[in-house]
């Protein structure tokens, strides 16, 4: 099997993509800095080209039934990115996540799913970076 080889490092991009990447999350502007990772999985880790391929299959069957164009329903679209992107994120860190007694809670995708839906603002950025493919092929 041909292998990528990166700075003279040979390296299983496949692996990269599922093992992850910490994504900082920053608000826009300067005033506030927030002391939270996420660890995403990459768009084209198999669990993103799963559900990927999912997703165009039921927009494929929703065309069919409908025989011809469908639109979309924004509250779906904005549940169904929140449940993508959750489903790419491995973990989180920093001091800026905590419980009512300021621990840190301890990630799920269900506190995860549950989080992000609360900050929503959050979700475009984790969204971009699951593109961003240096930032998992890094040596």
């Amino acid at each position: 099997m041909i292998k990528l080889k990166i700075g003279g490092k040979v390296i299983d991009t496949k692996e990269r993509f599922n093992d992850g990447a910490w994504v900082r999350v920053m608000p826009s502007g300067d005033a506030v800095e927030i002391d939270l990772e996420f660890k995403m999985r990459s768009r084209h880790s198999d669990i993103g080209e799963k559900i990927s391929r999912a997703a165009i299959r039921k927009h494929q069957a929703a065309m069919q039934k409908a025989k011809g164009l469908v639109f979309a329903d924004p509250d779906q679209e904005e549940r169904d990115q929140i449940d993508f992107i959750t489903a790419l994120t491995v973990g989180w860190r920093g001091k800026s996540i905590a419980e009512d007694d300021g621990s840190v809670p301890a990630f799920s995708a269900a506190e995860c799913n549950a989080f992000l839906t609360q900050e929503k603002w959050m979700v475009p950025q984790l969204d971009r970076a699951t593109n961003e493919d240096a930032r998992f092929l890094q040596v």
